[in-house]
């Protein structure tokens, strides 16, 4: 429903006006949002709607609407607001999109560790266990260690999480996408060097 319809019926149903006056209507994502903050930066930085257009080169009109939520400043404008308030650009980011960001981020991370692990599993067992070596994954000593990767595939992401917070000494990034998969990698390969060797 548009916004117009609405404020012709507001005499009507003055609830209802009333509600729009205080949340007005916008069908673009994130443009009340983006104009509240616009709107709080202003006016803590004591700046008027006159200056914003000034600086801009735009009407006051356009900067009250979109502190309203009813137009969204372009791309070029808000690089602009971003200078004038001393800020970074992704000050206007929407916390939605961010958490979003984030959650695909993690989705990513995890499934390419689990498919690392995956593959390096199906090597061991196919590839070396059966192929290079015939022997059988599922007998002993060779089936602990064949419990041991299979566990690793599944818990490999999580164990990553949770010992890079754990090593505030390590940067995060580093030690999780470098330290951790190259230990995953060579310790399946170190235990069954000692359990081939007892054999």
């Amino acid at each position: 429903m548009k916004i117009k319809e609405i404020k012709k019926n507001s005499p009507s149903c003055p609830i209802v006006a009333s509600f729009f006056k205080k949340f007005p209507y916008n069908n673009k994502k994130g443009g009340f949002m983006i104009g509240e903050k616009i709107k709080n930066k202003r006016k803590e930085l004591n700046l008027t709607q006159e200056y914003l257009a000034k600086e801009l080169n735009i009407s006051r009109q356009a900067v009250s609407k979109w502190e309203k939520g009813l137009s969204e400043p372009s791309m070029d404008n808000l690089v602009k607001l971003s200078e004038i308030f001393g800020v970074d650009i992704k000050y206007f980011k929407n916390k939605d999109d961010k958490e979003n960001e984030s959650f695909i981020s993690k989705i990513f991370w995890d499934f390419l560790y689990a498919a690392i692990g995956l593959v390096f599993y199906l090597i061991y067992y196919f590839g070396i266990m059966e192929g290079a070596l015939n022997k059988n994954p599922k007998q002993m000593p060779f089936l602990i260690l064949t419990i041991f990767l299979a566990f690793s595939v599944i818990a490999f992401p999580q164990a990553i999480k949770n010992m890079g917070d754990r090593l505030e000494k390590i940067d995060y990034f580093t030690f999780s996408k470098l330290v951790l998969p190259i230990i995953f990698i060579i310790s399946p390969f170190i235990v069954f060097y000692y359990i081939f060797k007892k054999e």
